[in-house]
């Protein structure tokens, strides 16, 4: 690929890739709110992206209340579109809400607020846990799922060390930054939650054909990559991302149907936290 521009029209598909393993952890979501709630109340869905997991609570328990946010304006719009394929964009509220900013929402006003993977997108986690915990009724829930373990950022970091001949720090939005229990139990507790429970679960990684595998890895430093192609100094620098990429994921290609696709061989770990406002 040679032009960068290309590369941006892809990225939504590239972004469903990913979505698609992560079924199973909005499935755990569902369950765990389920449990928790008995299937009613409301529910405060923070960082929902394109809709995940707000729709598939929706879904599961008509009688919730189910708001699907995110701070991005373009990712509520499509949450919006998804939502009405599927046919349940009648079933949910929706609205662009930051989460260190929960300021619209009134004070212990939700029985229940999910956090899938987003707590890892705030620079002040600690303000955004206490804006958690004011939206949230005395006796109500927060569930959220952080990343213990992402074989793939493995594989793109040592591609990117061999591509720039150097060793790159974490990216900025770093998906392991929550890795360490304390990282999130610290903040949970100083907030005024109760640790609940705490359960680690696999997840596996099927990143695509041999022509999407390698550019869903360039996700991890895509504006980097950008950059370099950009500046033309580097010649085809995603050209040179691709052929370093496939030579170290050789041995990880499977059979799908008529397609080779990219199988991590070691799974995803994220941490599924339980956590309760006392009364």
């Amino acid at each position: 690929m040679s032009k960068s521009t290309g590369f941006d029209a892809e990225v939504l598909k590239l972004y469903r890739i990913v979505n698609t393993n992560l079924v199973p952890m909005w499935a755990k979501i569902v369950e765990t709110v389920g449990k928790e709630s008995g299937g009613k109340g409301s529910v405060l869905d923070l960082a929902s992206g394109p809709g995940n997991p707000s729709m598939q609570l929706a879904e599961a328990f008509p009688q919730l209340k189910v708001k699907c946010t995110d701070a991005s304006p373009d990712m509520v719009d499509k949450a919006k579109a998804l939502a009405k394929e599927k046919g349940l964009y009648d079933k949910l509220e929706f609205e662009v809400l930051d989460l260190e900013d929960l300021s619209a929402i009134p004070s212990g006003s939700q029985d229940m607020v999910t956090v899938s993977l987003g707590f890892m997108f705030p620079e002040d986690l600690k303000k955004s846990v206490e804006e958690v915990h004011r939206v949230t009724k005395p006796g109500g829930t927060l569930v959220t799922t952080v990343w213990r373990e992402v074989p793939m950022m493995e594989l793109v970091a040592d591609v990117m060390e061999e591509l720039l001949n150097k060793k790159l720090p974490p990216p900025a939005i770093n998906p392991l930054s929550l890795k360490e229990n304390s990282a999130l139990d610290g903040p949970l507790q100083d907030a005024g939650f109760e640790i609940k429970s705490s359960e680690e679960l696999p997840i596996t990684f099927n990143l695509g054909t041999r022509e999407e595998a390698w550019q869903v890895g360039t996700l991890f430093d895509r504006a980097m990559l950008n950059e370099l192609q950009e500046s033309g100094e580097e010649g085809d620098v995603f050209g040179k991302f691709r052929t370093i990429f496939e030579e170290k994921a050789e041995g990880m290609w499977i059979q799908d149907g008529d397609s080779e696709v990219l199988c991590m061989p070691d799974p995803g770990i994220y941490r599924l936290v339980v956590a309760k406002k006392p009364l």
